[in-house]
């Protein structure tokens, strides 16, 4: 009778077992076909990304400036920060696009 019993309470947690097993291995699949996905959309835009940067690299310097207006700017603006001047000056710009200007406004002491 004892051993009847033991034997039924076995027989039930192995079924619970084997139900929380495979609810458990169900929740994996799912997390590792979320990943997946995820995995594949970064590598996706990974791939996009390192195009972008390579048509924006391949050019040569001096394409990029004269196609791109806000790199000639960010470029201009870089070199006259790093000038060591020999006291404080002040130094502003202006560039036009269209007549190919820069206008430089140097404030020496």
């Amino acid at each position: 009778m004892r051993q009847e019993a033991n034997q039924h309470h076995w027989q039930l947690s192995m079924v619970e077992w084997q139900d929380e097993h495979a609810l458990i291995k169900l929740r994996h699949q799912q997390q590792r076909m979320a990943w997946a996905e995820q995995y594949t959309l970064w590598q996706f835009e990974r791939t996009e990304r390192l195009k972008i940067k390579k048509n924006h690299f391949g050019k040569s310097q001096l394409d990029l400036v004269f196609a791109d207006t806000a790199y000639f700017e960010q470029l201009l603006d870089q070199t006259l920060q790093q000038t060591i001047w020999p006291r404080e000056t002040l130094v502003s710009y202006q560039v036009e696009t269209i007549s190919s200007t820069v206008f430089l406004d140097v404030d020496l002491p």
